[in-house]
């Protein structure tokens, strides 16, 4: 299998949040160990479930935060961990990763629930 992956630019992402809406970009579902077997398809939804609660903050809407008094507790680029099952999913058919359309996770601010300090 061929993999195709493009880099990120948040210049060129059609989708763009408004209001206190973000966007995450999830971390990819692991299929290689580190010594680059490539793993079998029988945990691959218990893999995509963990993938899903973290990510990194891809962009803002304008008014995030400012219900909670303004102070973000985010920032673009932070990787974050998020509450499951809250958000739109958007697949972004200009940047492909393993041939399939990269997902983002559009959601409300408040579904940012802590930053991954590494």
């Amino acid at each position: 299998m061929t993999q195709t992956i493009k880099k990120l630019s948040i210049e060129r992402l059609p989708l763009k949040p408004s209001g206190h809406y973000v966007l995450v970009k999830p971390d990819p579902v692991i299929k290689k160990t580190e010594s680059g077997i490539i793993t079998g398809t029988k945990d691959l939804h218990k893999r995509e479930e963990v993938a899903r609660v973290e990510g990194t903050l891809v962009a803002v809407g304008p008014q995030a935060w400012v219900a909670f008094g303004g102070e973000p507790w985010a920032e673009v680029g932070d990787r974050v961990y998020i509450k499951r099952h809250v958000s739109d999913i958007y697949e972004d058919e200009a940047d492909y990763v393993d041939d399939k359309p990269q997902k983002y996770f559009l959601m409300a601010d408040e579904n940012i629930l802590a930053v991954i300090e590494e």
